[in-house]
């Protein structure tokens, strides 16, 4: 195989890894909660598919947003619910990927 014949694999291959926007990755993360109703920040992670220090960052984000609050708090173990303000933002994430053609749900 030549030089030049396994650079456009590698190109190939590097292209091929799609990653998420940060809006994309906030989306991910409300619907996971939505999913669960109140969700402990671990299902959120595993269902959003981040790792716990970027979701650390973006529940932070959310809850200064308004679009989530903490449901509970138990000898320190939070849950998190959608605010109504978070329903709205979600459906209108949803509904524009719909309108886009990137339902990949």
């Amino acid at each position: 195989m030549s030089r030049g014949s396994r650079v456009g694999v590698q190109e190939e291959q590097h292209t091929a890894i799609k990653r998420r926007s940060r809006l994309e990755t906030k989306c991910d993360i409300l619907r996971a909660i939505q999913l669960e109703g109140e969700a402990h920040p671990t299902r959120i992670m595993y269902k959003a598919n981040v790792s716990w220090m970027v979701m650390q960052g973006f529940l932070k984000e959310l809850e200064t947003q308004s679009l989530i609050a903490v449901a509970s708090q138990r000898s320190g173990h939070r849950k998190y619910t959608l605010t109504e303000k978070g329903i709205e933002c979600l459906q209108t994430l949803l509904s524009a990927k719909s309108l886009l053609g990137e339902n990949n749900e």
